[in-house]
C-alpha cells in the first residue's frame, strides 16, 4: 500500500493505477494499493479529496473514511472527512454514488450532498461549486459557520486559531483566492463588522 500525506498549507494531485484522478486537500492522507484487486478498487481517506473515478463497470471504486463508505462505478465527487470534525460531507458533482454508514445507505444524484453525523445521513441539494473550489485554488464559503471557516483557514495557511468571546456559529459567504495572503482573507471577513482578528506570527485570535 502507498500513502500520500499532505501537510497543512499543501495540496497534491495523483493518478491511481486504474486512471482515477485524485486531488488531495491540505492536512489529508490517502491510502491506496499499488495495484487494485480484480473485484474492487478501494482507498482510504482522512481529510478532504476530490475524485474523478475512471469508469469500470465490473469493478466498483470504494472510498472509506472514519464515518462512511462511498461506492461508485465512475463519477466525480468531493469528500470532506477531517479528524476532529463533528460531521463528514460527500458532495456529488456528476454520476451516481452510494453512501453508506453502519446504519444507513443512500444513493446520491448530481447536485446532492450527504452530511454524515453520528452514523446518520442527511441528504440535501447544494450548489456544488463552493465545495470543490479549493481544487481550482479558491476559498469559497456559502453561508458556512465561522468555526468551519477558521478550521479551513487553519489547515490552508498552517496557522493556529483561537476564539475569544465570539459566536462560532456566525455564518459567512464569499470567494477569495487561496493564494492570497491570509490577512487578505481575514480582511474580507472583517468587512462584515461581525468579527475581528489579531495576527501574531502563526497565531490568529478571533474576537467580536
Amino acid at each position: 500500500y502507498n500513502e500520500i500525506i499532505t501537510p497543512r498549507g499543501g495540496t497534491y494531485q495523483v493518478v491511481l493505477a486504474d486512471g482515477t484522478k485524485v486531488w488531495l486537500n491540505a492536512d489529508s492522507k490517502l491510502t491506496f494499493p499499488q495495484q487494485f484487486a480484480k473485484a474492487k478498487r478501494e482507498v482510504t481517506l482522512i481529510g478532504e479529496a476530490y475524485f474523478e473515478v475512471a469508469k469500470s463497470k465490473d469493478r466498483p471504486f470504494v472510498v472509506r473514511t472514519a464515518g462512511q463508505e462511498i461506492a461508485v462505478l465512475g463519477t466525480s465527487f468531493n469528500v470532506a472527512a477531517y479528524e476532529g470534525e463533528l460531521s463528514e460531507q460527500t458532495t456529488l458533482v456528476e454520476g451516481k454514488i452510494v453512501v453508506a454508514t453502519s446504519q444507513n445507505t443512500h444513493q446520491l444524484s448530481p447536485g446532492e450532498q450527504a452530511l454524515i453525523k453520528a452514523n446518520e445521513i442527511t441528504i440535501g441539494k447544494v450548489d456544488t461549486a463552493p465545495f470543490v473550489a479549493w481544487k481550482s485554488g479558491f476559498i469559497a464559503f456559502n453561508e458556512e459557520t465561522l468555526e468551519h471557516i477558521m478550521g479551513d483557514i487553519s489547515r490552508w495557511y498552517d496557522v493556529d486559531v483561537h476564539f475569544e468571546g465570539v459566536d462560532k456559529q456566525l455564518r459567512f459567504g464569499g470567494t477569495v483566492s487561496r493564494y492570497a495572503n491570509v490577512s487578505e482573507v481575514l480582511r474580507r471577513l472583517e468587512l462584515t463588522g461581525q468579527v475581528h482578528f489579531k495576527i501574531s506570527e502563526r497565531r490568529i485570535v478571533v474576537t467580536p
